[in-house]
């Protein structure tokens, strides 16, 4: 199930929005009435979408700016969510652009359910496309659909765990920067009390111990003080 932040203001409609969706089997959403109460819930979990609702009346006259340094800040700490805004304004584009919201697409109230979910399969649709992209890491082809890493100058092929796999593309898309244990865990196991920087630290150490052995160009995964980073 695809993991959905919906920040709406109106509790009524929040949670009527949340059950339709709910209901529909597909998707696990997180409710916050808040921008505040959004971020927390982003740092103890990775969320596939976010539907922002712009007419936020909690915020008042500060909306736009607080609106901004919101995503503004989704998009400094990498994380590849979505962010689709739920708008009563027709120039929602223009106003998006005006503010420099850097988001993923609009829908325009009042909408439809039918509307809303094909929007949102619409988005993981894409994102899937974006799976199967292949990127360069060292002397690696990195194919996350495939779960492989391929080394061409030998060549081999490193079959990866679905874990391992999600570690590499959020580690790639940082582009070198560090990625502390927390985010990872956000990241890749979302929410879950079970899990804990052991788990963690034990997948690191077996794709390292994967990379190392079929690598003859240095260290790729490194450790850095709280937490990891790739060097591409």
């Amino acid at each position: 199930m695809r993991k959905i932040l919906l920040v709406y203001s109106d509790d009524d409609l929040r949670h009527s929005l949340h059950e339709q969706l709910s209901l529909q089997g597909d998707f696990w959403v997180t409710e916050a009435a808040t921008l505040p109460v959004a971020r927390e819930k982003i740092k103890s979990a990775y969320f596939d979408i976010i539907l922002l609702d712009t007419d936020n009346v909690d915020l008042a006259r500060e909306h736009d700016l607080e609106m901004r340094a919101f995503i503004d800040n989704l998009r400094d700490t990498d994380m590849l969510a979505s962010v689709i805004l739920i708008t009563a304004q027709e120039n929602g584009a223009e106003m998006a652009s005006s503010l420099g919201l850097a988001t993923d697409g609009f829908i325009l109230k009042p909408f439809r359910l039918a509307n809303l979910m094909a929007r949102l399969h619409a988005h993981l649709y894409h994102a899937k496309k974006r799976d199967e992209t292949i990127y360069k890491i060292g002397p690696y082809k990195f194919s996350p659909s495939a779960k492989q890493l391929v080394n061409l100058a030998k060549p081999v092929t490193i079959q990866l765990t679905e874990k391992e796999t999600n570690i590499l593309r959020y580690l790639y898309h940082l582009a070198g920067k560090v990625a502390t244990r927390d985010q990872l865990l956000a990241e890749v196991w979302g929410y879950n009390a079970n899990v804990t920087t052991h788990t963690l630290e034990t997948h690191i150490y077996r794709l390292r111990q994967k990379i190392a052995h079929n690598s003859n160009d240095g260290e790729i995964l490194v450790t850095e003080q709280g937490g990891y980073r790739l060097i591409l």
